[in-house]
């Protein structure tokens, strides 16, 4: 429980020997302690707030009790808290607290895993340590504008894509904002707005965040269809934020299907006055979230030096340009297999699932590295989670962060792995 709770809240105080049968929590506020009161007590968990008694009103205390129960309480002060600071709930945790971890089945990164030539980069340049990586990320992001096939250098590498998320939000023009037609959407988009105190507004946005492929519900607009949909509730001054992380799944022609890529239709935006960036972020393509790698495409040079201006310096770290480097100079083959694979497996995944369980509905393009299923109720989809995280392979839960309490997403992953999450539901459920 204190491994948990240090890892999520990080600045609480955390206190007592290590034998007794509680935890005593300095919170750092009465805020935060009254949240966790208050989110506590919902849950069906409730907790000692220190202000009534002991007169210590940013302390809290947790009783000792069985991890399986305590993780509903855990769950719901990760999601609860971190929303109320303006940081949403985010997957690709558990992995963190399964101590039988077989496969994390919670994230929607690539089933190849890490790129084997990619790895092996890493180990002969450890040497790079030492020395400061480059500050105009020379030659990676020209490697990456090739793979990319751009026809510009309005090309900006970030500390994962979730940095440029942030910055794109931060400088774009003030006011309110809209996201696409899907009913939810990777809620990176929307934490950078409450952090930047930016309000939905469907009447009159000066900005918008859409993704597509859409990470969670597979939802994919074709790009003619997509091209159009934005055509039509865009409007001058606006500045259009578009996720395609997840396009390189689509298969070889992915390029030429991609927004991006419709280099003179951006312009034709343009010259309307709407901005059109598009966000990728590699470390699902390539399997690598923990060295944090993405990129931003703008627009114009007036777009790309304002973001080039307020970017920290040495933003990316070597081992994730040199990561990069191999992936995209000579990725053909892994790519092949990912498209191959994915589309595969993902089909056989499918098929088990709605034989075992015919009413989950199971959603999303067949090219997605991801299922994402309505199991029909909250209970039902609590219940597949335990049971997952029980296995070793866990599963992302659709209540926290996208407030979709009866959908379930997973990853997809190799049919010998997935057999042990598949027998355990079979079984338990």
């Amino acid at each position: 429980m204190v491994q948990m709770l240090s890892e999520a809240f990080p600045y609480w105080q955390l206190k007592g020997a290590e034998f007794t049968s509680w935890i005593w929590v300095d919170t750092g506020s009465e805020e935060e302690a009254e949240k966790a009161v208050d989110v506590a007590k919902s849950c069906g968990c409730p907790i000692r707030w220190g202000k009534y008694g002991y007169q210590q009103s940013t302390h809290i205390r947790f009783a000792v009790r069985s991890i399986n129960k305590f993780r509903v309480l855990y769950d719901a002060l990760n999601s609860e808290i971190m929303a109320a600071k303006g940081t949403l709930f985010h997957g690709g945790q558990d992995w963190l607290t399964t101590e039988n971890l077989v496969e994390d089945f919670g994230t929607t990164t690539s089933m190849m895993g890490p790129h084997p030539d990619g790895l092996s980069q890493l180990a002969g340049n450890l040497h790079k340590l030492a020395h400061y990586p480059p500050l105009d990320h020379a030659p990676y992001r020209s490697q990456l504008a090739n793979f990319l096939d751009l026809k510009h250098e309005r090309l900006v590498l970030g500390n994962g894509s979730s940095e440029l998320i942030d910055m794109c939000i931060r400088l774009a023009p003030p006011g309110g904002y809209i996201t696409g037609p899907f009913d939810v959407q990777y809620k990176e988009y929307e934490n950078s707005c409450a952090r930047y105190n930016r309000p939905v507004n469907k009447v009159n946005p000066s900005l918008m965040v859409m993704v597509n492929p859409n990470n969670p519900t597979g939802d994919y607009l074709p790009i003619d269809n997509f091209k159009a949909y934005l055509e039509r509730v865009t409007k001058p001054g606006m500045y259009v934020i578009i996720d395609e992380s997840m396009q390189p799944w689509y298969g070889p022609e992915w390029r030429e299907h991609a927004l991006y890529h419709q280099f003179d239709w951006i312009q034709s935006m343009l010259q309307k006055n709407i901005h059109v960036i598009i966000i990728h972020s590699w470390t699902k393509l390539f399997s690598c979230p923990g060295i944090r790698i993405g990129s931003a495409i703008l627009p114009c040079m007036e777009d790309y030096d304002l973001i080039v201006k307020h970017q920290v310096p040495w933003n990316v770290n070597i081992f994730a340009l040199e990561y990069l480097s191999k992936c995209v100079t000579e990725g053909k083959a892994y790519l092949s297999d990912t498209w191959q694979l994915t589309c595969e497996t993902r089909a056989r995944m499918v098929q088990m699932l709605s034989e075992a369980f015919p009413y989950w509905q199971l959603k999303g393009a067949e090219f997605t590295s991801w299922i994402w299923v309505d199991t029909g109720s909250e209970e039902e989809a609590e219940k597949a989670v335990d049971v997952a995280k029980s296995c070793g392979c866990p599963i992302r839960w659709g209540k926290y962060g996208y407030q979709q309490p009866t959908h379930i997403r997973f990853a997809v992953r190799s049919i010998n792995k997935f057999r042990v999450l598949y027998d355990a539901l079979v079984n338990e459920m």
